[in-house]
């Protein structure tokens, strides 16, 4: 998801309007991968907004990324970043 088919950098979250994301998850079933990691200046990092678990024959990915609000602001990152979240083949 970081990496096929855009290697996503730091470089991606330049120029995101207002939160990144809300209702990070605060804690999850050992099952989940938790794929990054944020902050603000001077506060703890949430490592829930971006997780992914292999369930059955297929994955489920859970995402707390404000990708609408960021894409009606033409922001590139978040283009990106969806199209990885389409890509993804389990």
């Amino acid at each position: 998801l970081l990496h096929t088919p855009n290697e996503i950098s730091e470089a991606d979250w330049e120029g995101w309007h207002k939160e990144r994301g809300l209702y990070f998850a605060k804690s999850w079933n050992g099952a989940y991968t938790p794929l990054i990691s944020m902050h603000d200046p001077d506060e703890a990092p949430l490592e829930g907004a971006w997780l992914v678990s292999d369930v059955g024959k297929g994955q489920h990915i859970h995402t707390s990324l404000i990708l609408h609000h960021q894409m009606e602001k033409l922001t590139p990152g978040a283009f990106r970043i969806m199209a990885n979240l389409l890509a993804r083949k389990s």
